[in-house]
């Protein structure tokens, strides 16, 4: 199949530079959508058939459009790329299943990491969630300028891995010989604002996975704690001191609610650490441990907290017997 910029390659642009196509009085995409509604999708699959004689005047707008308005030419090369790929006439039997079907089905598979927040509700509304399949998926988001990094979700009922070659422009942001899981994927340094083209595609992947890209927070140190503290399940019987991560004197006491060893890690050390090497691992006995798992050791975190309050002096004198013991 022809792609859109061989079909540009083989035009003459000083005769189109000569006219000035009556259907588009100026090229702003409000003027441009309002013409592509009026095409039904045979119409729009002329503009990849070389032999269609009827596909000159289509090729003609997004010609002028492409010399003249690139944003207008990205916005009807955004609608081309997610059309059914046909070289005749399109029947019935060849439709695919659309990527933006479904999307009330992928709103309730997706599911944002307790670790973070959406801060721009309207903005994050505008980002769909994509119910995606093993094929490749390709297709254009418009990103507007904010403070806040943005992320890729992945949900699936059935997995929490997964193979996925992920593209953006010319950008490889994640190769399928690294697996990754539902934890958001920051792809800030990767996108630009405006128009940003992406492609995906996933392998070894077993029904369904809803694919998302949404504005996101991590949340704050005291966040986390008071989510921890106060609404998880506490374990007991625990024990405190110097943290395997920091080396430092624990200040918030927690262990994996799986765990069959009564030492603690700190909580702060043990997000930071996990954020960044994207490693979700109890520090004492090597289990997989996610952010869900985490919990405090309420014996623990009293008996620190009873410590602090009877002596102020308490963690430098701590500091000062792990300095000489070690």
């Amino acid at each position: 199949m022809n792609t859109l910029d061989d079909i540009l390659s083989k035009i003459s642009f000083e005769d189109i530079a000569k006219m000035q196509p009556k259907e588009i009085p100026n090229t702003s995409l409000t003027t441009l959508k309002k013409v592509i509604e009026k095409l039904d999708l045979n119409q729009m699959s002329l503009l990849f058939d070389p032999n269609q004689t009827t596909k000159t005047h289509l090729i003609k707008i997004v010609s002028y459009l492409y010399d003249n308005d690139r944003k207008t030419f990205d916005y009807l090369n955004f609608i081309l790329s997610n059309l059914p790929k046909v070289t005749q006439k399109i029947m019935p039997q060849q439709f695919m299943p659309s990527q933006y079907d479904n999307k009330e089905n992928a709103w309730d598979i997706i599911r944002i990491h307790p670790l973070f927040r959406a801060p721009h509700l309207s903005i994050a509304q505008q980002f769909e969630p994509r119910l995606m399949t093993s094929s490749v998926c390709r297709f254009t988001h418009i990103f507007p300028r904010i403070d806040t990094d943005y992320y890729v979700v992945l949900s699936s009922p059935t997995t929490d891995k997964f193979f996925m070659n992920l593209t953006i422009e010319s950008n490889i942001v994640v190769n399928e010989e690294t697996p990754v899981t539902s934890f958001p994927i920051k792809i800030t340094d990767s996108i630009c604002e405006g128009y940003c083209h992406f492609r995906v595609s996933f392998h070894k992947l077993v029904g369904n996975v809803a694919f998302a890209i949404f504005p996101l927070e991590v949340l704050t140190p005291s966040e986390v704690e008071a989510c921890i503290v106060n609404r998880r399940p506490h374990v007991f019987g625990g024990e405190w001191g110097f943290c395997p991560i920091s080396h430092s004197l624990i200040n918030v006491p927690v262990r994996g609610i799986n765990c069959d060893h009564k030492d603690c890690f700190d909580l702060h050390a043990f997000i930071s650490s996990s954020l960044c090497t994207r490693i979700w691992k109890c520090p004492i006995c090597g289990n997989k441990l996610p952010f869900e798992e985490i919990c405090i050791d309420d014996d623990a975190y009293k008996e620190m907290r009873t410590a602090f309050l009877e002596n102020p002096d308490f963690a430098l004198q701590q500091l000062g017997t792990g300095s000489s013991q070690a």
